[in-house]
């Protein structure tokens, strides 16, 4: 991989330069790496400044096909240039010494690239999940179901991050969400798992004390709902009723997490980190590993 470049050019502006990682601002799609010379506004890519990345007579995000520039020549200094337009993309500053791993010209460059987008997701994701653990297994209701809910959240973010804008995610609707991610993945899940979202999004009801009427559950399993007596099953129809069942939310997790064919050894180094395998593998009967 090239070093910075030092020349007039640099000279001109201060000197000083900086690598860019210059993505799609609407799918956040990775697409060059570009040495940034100055401390001026980001309004052109000089193509001697490209540092692996092979745009043509136009830049075209590779994902939405949305076109971000036209190649050109800034007159003041006979350079050749991709003439940006206002707002079409996104920059991020990496270390010199990472090039390596943004090297686009390298097939291995854009798994590198995607793993450091969902990574700080799919963190956030595990300790959510694990602290809703902690919570149920602590008969903690019915901030156990808040917690899962925003871990199950989290982790399909950190798929549809990859294709959707961030910006289009925002909420907290589980629904859409799950919908998005198997339509993405071209999913035929069991209804078993759709139904488990649909229940685990009602949660998102009692985030406030006011919307909690004493009315949440905390199981194992649907087996333990068998022989409820008669006057609770009757208070429990004519009232909102939450269940919070840890098997199907175990279930779903593995489900969503198993999509992430390079990340289960990541999952067990998160768990380390955090001394959670015990805490992760308690009455889990879908776990994605075993000791």
């Amino acid at each position: 991989m090239s070093k910075m470049k030092k020349d007039a050019f640099s000279l001109s502006r201060g000197n000083w330069s900086r690598i860019l990682l210059v993505s799609c601002a609407k799918c956040n799609e990775p697409l060059l790496t570009y040495q940034k010379d100055g401390k001026g506004e980001l309004k052109r890519l000089y193509l001697d400044r490209i540092v692996s990345g092979k745009p043509g007579k136009k830049l075209i995000c590779t994902v939405c096909k949305r076109e971000l520039g036209v190649i050109g020549v800034y007159d003041v200094e006979k350079r050749k240039c991709i003439n940006l337009f206002q707002g079409a993309v996104a920059k991020k500053v990496i270390k010199a010494n990472s090039l390596e791993s943004y090297d686009f010209n390298k097939p291995a460059a854009k798994e590198n690239i995607e793993k450091e987008f969902v990574i700080p997701y799919i963190q956030i994701a595990i300790q959510y999940y694990l602290a809703g653990r902690v919570a149920f297994l602590n008969n903690l209701s019915p901030v156990s179901g808040n917690l899962f809910h925003h871990g199950i959240e989290m982790l399909l973010k950190s798929h549809l991050k990859q294709k959707y804008p961030i910006q289009s995610l925002w909420g907290h609707s589980l629904v859409p969400l799950w919908n998005l991610f198997i339509n993405q993945y071209g999913l035929t899940p069991d209804e078993k798992l759709t139904s488990s979202v649909d229940k685990l999004d009602k949660l998102e009801e009692i985030r406030y004390p006011r919307n909690i009427l004493h009315s949440v559950s905390s199981i194992e399993n649907l087996e333990n709902l068998t022989g409820l007596p008669e006057q609770l099953q009757k208070w429990a129809a004519r009232h909102p009723h939450y269940i919070i069942e840890l098997d199907s939310i175990d279930e779903l997790f593995s489900y969503i997490f198993d999509t992430f064919p390079y990340m289960t050894e990541f999952l067990i180094e998160e768990l380390k980190n955090h001394n959670s395998i015990d805490l992760y593998q308690k009455k889990n009967n879908y776990p994605l590993f075993s000791c």
